[in-house]
């Protein structure tokens, strides 16, 4: 709505100017040289919000010092953070201090090992179009997938034979409640990688209200991947979620916390979905023409990010899962044929982790009733949203 008022402020100030140089006569008439410093404030106003979005959104990577390690700040942000949340019943006083203890030791553990911060930000240098119908299916690309069940651990950054990207399972601001109380993939694998929570935290600093990097907004998908995020303990499974977090003191925090033998250093790509509320969540509403598109769009954006940051001629794995399906609801198995499909146009190799048994064995099952053949993405997309619906499953 911001961005349509932008442009009819523009419009209007365009037409005045359009009408003023018609008639320069006008100009005798003191009531016109008001109109005119009047328009001349608007489109100024106009211009400095324009320069303001694309600073707080698009270009906050690019003021900070990346390797800057403050946990000082992160602390500070935790602290606001958990003061200023809603969600009274999640009791948010003591998750933001258990926040802090597991920022206090993923830093101690970063300085002990003396390890080198060289966390390192990258963008797609030209958008993805979002009208897939443009976009020809390229069948002899040979994109392969496959399954790993259990929990999404991040395990290695490469292979001898490929790149290697994890997928963060981003909110439309990088890092979602790190620094309050949220406790899902996201927030949880920022607790664990300080120089990933340092990162964040210098971003908020800077503006985007607040939100830092900018992953999904109104105009579309934003994918980002970070190389070298570095890993430097786990958080036990028992103790996810609020109700987990609160258990956690400083006399078993390093039995809940485990250190990595070898912390890991991988490249994290951030992808969100947009978040159905709770009455959308139906199969009919998550098959919807425009939902999927946007699915299959936001999984392009990345992986050909990958794609860009992995170089030519390079083979790139990509492991994700059941992206922007917990908390934001959408569909699992218009999730998993969105990866799938994408991975085979590019010709990558997607792995899909935490999908059960029973699960994968219905992601065949429509992979069996799918045609063969697609002129282009967007028939691919409305192939999908087809066999879903019809299977009535979610």
């Amino acid at each position: 709505m911001k961005n349509i008022h932008f442009n009819l402020s523009l419009l209007s100030v365009n037409n005045f100017f359009y009408k003023i140089l018609e008639n320069r006569a006008s100009f005798k008439d003191p009531r016109i040289w008001i109109l005119f410093t009047g328009a001349i404030g608007i489109l100024a106003a106009c211009t400095a919000y324009a320069l303001s979005r694309k600073k707080n959104n698009d270009q906050v990577s690019e003021e900070i010092n990346p390797k800057e390690m403050d946990i000082g700040l992160v602390k500070k942000l935790t602290e606001e953070g958990w003061k200023k949340n809603p969600y009274k019943a999640n009791n948010p006083d003591k998750i933001g201090q258990v926040n802090i203890l597991l920022y206090e030791r993923a830093f101690k553990l970063f300085s002990e090992k003396e390890l080198k911060n060289d966390i390192k930000p990258c963008r797609l240098k030209k958008a993805v179009s979002g009208d897939l119908k443009t976009i020809k299916f390229n069948h002899n690309a040979n994109g392969t997938h496959s399954f790993k069940e259990g929990f999404y651990n991040i395990q290695s950054k490469y292979t001898a034979e490929c790149v290697e990207f994890w997928v963060d399972f981003a909110a439309p601001g990088l890092g979602g409640g790190c620094f309050d109380t949220g406790t899902v993939q996201e927030e949880t694998l920022v607790k664990t990688c300080p120089n990933l929570a340092a990162y964040i935290a210098g971003t908020r600093s800077l503006g985007n209200n607040g939100n830092g990097e900018s992953i999904r907004d109104r105009q579309g998908p934003h994918p980002l991947i970070l190389q070298n995020v570095v890993q430097v303990m786990n958080i036990s499974r028992e103790y996810y979620g609020p109700e987990g977090l609160i258990k956690i003191t400083k006399n078993n925090l390093e039995t809940v916390s485990p250190a990595l033998d070898s912390p890991l250093t991988f490249d994290m790509l951030a992808m969100a979905l947009k978040r159905l509320e709770s009455s959308q969540r139906t199969v009919e509403i998550q098959t919807e023409k425009a939902r999927v598109s946007d699915i299959f769009h936001t999984v392009l954006s990345g992986f050909m990010l990958a794609e860009q940051v992995a170089g030519e001629q390079v083979k790139v794995r990509i492991n994700s899962g059941k992206l922007g399906c917990g908390a934001y609801g959408n569909n699992k198995y218009v999730v998993a044929l969105a990866h799938i499909y994408v991975a085979k146009h590019l010709g990558m190799e997607v792995v899909l982790h935490d999908y059960k048994g029973k699960e994968q064995e219905r992601i065949r099952e429509l992979l069996e009733s799918m045609p063969k053949q697609f002129d282009n993405l967007e028939e691919c997309a409305d192939a999908v949203a087809r066999a879903v619906k019809t299977k009535n499953i979610w």
